[in-house]
């Protein structure tokens, strides 16, 4: 679909191809800025991940690491639930 002029016009419209050069210019940089904003998710998601992964990979290392430190803080850890002494129960007001 091009501009059909007759040629007694003296007019100086844009020809089809330049027209259909900013239109797919427009499309494109649609485009491109969608992919911009999906990777930007994606690289979000995951750094969210990766996050969560180290906060629990450290906490367990700590645990793997300095046993004893943790035995002292905590007496019942690792001790199976039915040798586990009574734990205290609050007194209601």
């Amino acid at each position: 679909m091009g501009l059909a002029l007759s040629k007694e016009e003296n007019v100086n419209y844009p020809s089809y191809f330049a027209v259909d050069n900013l239109l797919m210019t427009r499309v494109t940089v649609i485009y491109t800025d969608s992919a911009v904003y999906s990777l930007l998710i994606v690289l979000i998601s995951l750094l969210s991940i990766l996050t969560a992964y180290f906060t629990v990979y450290i906490q367990y290392f700590f645990m793997d690491k300095n046993m004893n430190l943790v035995k002292q803080m905590y007496p019942d850890f690792g001790i199976p639930k039915n040798e586990r002494a009574e734990p205290r129960k609050k007194k209601k007001k």
